[in-house]
């Protein structure tokens, strides 16, 4: 079975809907390729549907054609009986709510990468942005803007700032990027860095 240092884990956060626009799903299948291309392992929520589903299929097609990568899926077990996991997964763990799936996730992962997303996803971002405010880690948070679908939370952020409700310091605890290619390079240099 493929082992790889903790270190070299990434968080994604992503959408479980299928009712996003098509190239979507066509960038979150592209950054699973380049993370496991990169021999980096992924962490995700376990689902088998929308772009969660999308970014598990990219690593695991990678992988099978020889790449190092390594997947982990954590879903509450309460969506796994119903259907809802991505069952190729290197590793599946089983947790008793979506909260536990995040205190995991957020332990398991060496960096996050945020692709778009409804309420769920924007609950772990902020989760885990507000924990590197507060000093509990120090591991990158990459915000993937595909097509511009993050402009209102750039929006929002900028906003805070200007209010004074944010610091310059809480503005450089993230990075918004384009595209899946930005977000694997920029996270495989930063968690370089931190090795």
């Amino acid at each position: 079975m493929n082992r790889l240092p903790c270190g070299r884990y990434v968080g994604v956060f992503a959408a479980s809907s299928e009712s996003l626009e098509p190239a979507l799903y066509e960038e979150a299948h592209k950054l699973g390729r380049l993370l496991a291309q990169g021999g980096l392992g992924m962490v995700f929520g376990g689902g088998n549907n929308g772009l969660m589903g999308q970014v598990a299929l990219g690593a695991r097609e990678t992988i099978q054609g020889g790449s190092p990568g390594r997947i982990t899926g954590i879903i509450p077990r309460c969506l796994r009986q119903q259907g809802y996991c991505f069952e190729n997964a290197d590793e599946i763990i089983e947790t008793e709510s979506v909260s536990e799936r995040k205190r995991i996730m957020e332990e398991k992962s060496a960096g996050f990468v945020i692709l778009p997303g409804g309420i769920g996803t924007l609950d772990e971002f902020f989760s885990v942005l507000g924990a590197r405010q507060l000093g509990f880690h120090s591991k990158p948070v990459v915000v993937v803007n595909f097509n511009g679908f993050y402009d209102s939370l750039a929006f929002l952020m900028e906003d805070l700032y200007k209010r004074k409700s944010i610091s310059p310091a809480d503005m450089k605890h993230f990075t918004i990027v384009q595209d899946a290619e930005q977000a694997v390079s920029l996270m495989a240099r930063l968690l370089e860095k931190s090795n």
